[in-house]
């Protein structure tokens, strides 16, 4: 795994309308499937399960559903608050430091010029 840091020069306010404008789900329905893998920080798998993500453009925003395919007695959960469905705004979601997930403040999504794209922690606990 190799992190990459990118300095970019704007001023603060255009980092959240830039995440924005590289938001592709905007203008793009899409369904994905994912796996989807936790670690610890020494490297231990904690879990894996499966998960859709369905992105529905509003014209103000988009709608997001997540379905989740666990491997143990949960099965397949497509309701409740790890769910959705959310509906993700400019005003709401977008910040400079990326897009926030609207069920989770703490997690943010990076956009990169080009479409690359990462949901990640904004601050990793110690020691979790």
């Amino acid at each position: 795994c190799v992190c990459v840091c990118v300095c970019v020069c704007m001023p603060v306010e255009d980092l959240a309308a830039a995440h924005w404008r590289r938001f592709v789900y905007l203008k793009l329905a899409r369904r994905w499937h994912a796996l989807w893998c936790r670690w610890s920080p020494s490297g231990e798998l904690r879990s894996v399960f499966d998960a859709e993500r369905a992105f529905e453009p509003t014209g103000k925003g988009c709608s997001m559903q997540v379905v989740y395919h666990y491997r143990d007695e949960r099965g397949t959960v497509a309701e409740g608050p790890q769910s959705g469905p959310w509906h993700l705004t400019e005003e709401a979601c977008s910040t400079p430091h990326g897009m926030l997930h609207p069920a989770s403040p703490e997690m943010t999504t990076l956009l990169l010029p080009g479409g690359p794209s990462a949901w990640c922690m904004r601050r990793s606990p110690a020691g979790t």
